[in-house]
């Protein structure tokens, strides 16, 4: 018999199909010509014979392989392989179910060598990603100011006047919570605000236990006036006395008929009036300003307007729903009284009660129109009421971005 060179049984897996056993059927064996697979790690092997001698030897490798293949695996089932681990586990699991042929001492070697080779190159390819770049610190430069505060995301939290700018026109939205545009109080606006802090005092002063006299609050409206007109801006052709005057008469009217019969819900010690309230609907932060709420739980809004309404607004609706989903201590009730700047002052009183759909709505919405916001995409509504040269302060901005013509009040948008 040839001098046959020792295969590292590591290296060499069975050689015949027809010796191989179930992997987890385990036999008792003995020894096999001199050889105790328990015993030994290293074989002599004949390759010019195919007998009952290699079949033999073969059973013995075999099973020696299987059992040190079942041991790795079940060592390696808790482990996280590596990428060139994992190659070589696949490798080795396609070649245990070629056929057993003898194979050539010196193709089992260059197969070993193509092996190591292959598994060499691929551990250089992956230490690649393996390891860290250097990180340079570079310390940052002293700050001799105060420290900076952060700032909010835009759209982190939202309003329901900023839902409704945004659903009208989100160009518009844009240049104001945005880009923090200059947004001077128009006409209409002075004339709003104006009339709602002479309902504050008159309310809070009946809260702390006075009985005010519309009479002498004469000169509490100069004085709001005042303060409030020297942050409009005016059209050259409005008229500031008619419209002073024509606030004050709309400001007596709910003073006489709506606010003496009211009675402020005390919440948390103070009265409900121009109360700041915060929530979450549908994920997202927001929060608002309730005019007043009285003992019932109701809310009681105050509005002025240019012309008398006929319905509960949509975006009205969303301001009450929003209320009732933030606010635990409103019913979900509402009763809005606008003041109609007529030639003669009207009073229009509607009650409105929160659905659910209005609910679902206010919670769908508002995660939708965040997005929206978030997203960056505006585009400016030239069919909107608002879009004006009177009515919208940023109509010289969206000119020059977007082109077009912004139309002057009361001109057709045809």
């Amino acid at each position: 018999m040839p001098v046959v060179p020792w295969i590292d049984i590591d290296a060499v897996l069975p050689l015949r199909k027809d010796a191989v056993l179930p992997l987890r059927k385990k036999q008792q064996v003995g020894t096999e010509e001199g050889v105790d697979w328990r015993a030994r790690s290293r074989l002599a092997i004949d390759p010019t014979t195919g007998g009952t001698g290699v079949r033999r030897r073969a059973f013995v490798i075999t099973l020696r392989v299987h059992q040190r293949l079942e041991g790795q695996h079940q060592r390696r089932s808790a482990m996280t392989f590596s990428p060139g681990s994992l190659a070589v586990e696949r490798f080795l699991h396609r070649f245990t179910r070629r056929s057993l042929a003898p194979i050539p001492t010196d193709g089992l070697l260059a197969a070993k060598m193509r092996i190591d080779t292959v598994i060499d190159e691929r551990t250089r390819q992956f230490s690649l990603f393996e390891e860290t770049p250097e990180l340079v610190l570079i310390p940052p430069a002293p700050s001799h100011g105060p420290p900076a505060f952060p700032q909010s995301q835009v759209a982190d939290v939202l309003s329901p006047s900023q839902v409704r700018s945004f659903l009208d026109c989100s160009a518009r939205w844009w240049y104001k919570y945005g880009l923090s545009l200059p947004d001077p109080k128009g006409s209409s606006l002075v004339r709003g605000i104006v009339v709602h802090r002479m309902a504050e005092t008159f309310l809070r002063a009946k809260y702390s236990g006075a009985s005010p006299v519309v009479e002498d609050l004469a000169g509490i409206f100069d004085q709001l006036w005042d303060e409030t007109a020297a942050e409009g801006s005016f059209q050259p052709n409005e008229d500031l006395d008619k419209l002073k005057v024509q606030t004050a008469q709309l400001a007596r009217m709910y003073l006489d008929e709506v606010a003496p019969e009211i009675e402020p819900a005390v919440i948390n010690g103070q009265p409900a009036i121009e109360m700041p309230v915060a929530g979450e609907i549908g994920g997202v932060k927001v929060r608002g300003i309730l005019d007043l709420v009285d003992a019932r739980g109701c809310i009681r809004d105050l509005k002025t307007a240019a012309r008398k309404p006929s319905a509960i607004a949509p975006d009205y609706a969303l301001q009450i729903a929003t209320y009732a989903e933030i606010a635990p201590e409103v019913t979900g009730e509402a009763q809005l009284v606008t003041l109609v700047a007529t030639k003669t002052p009207q009073l229009v009183t509607m009650a409105y009660r929160v659905s659910d759909a209005d609910r679902a709505y206010a919670r769908a919405i508002y995660p939708r129109a965040q997005d929206a916001m978030r997203a960056g995409v505006v585009t400016p509504n030239r069919g909107s009421n608002l879009c004006s040269r009177k009515h919208c302060n940023f109509w010289e901005a969206c000119e020059a971005e977007y082109g077009g013509r912004v139309k002057f009040a009361g001109e057709s948008a045809d």
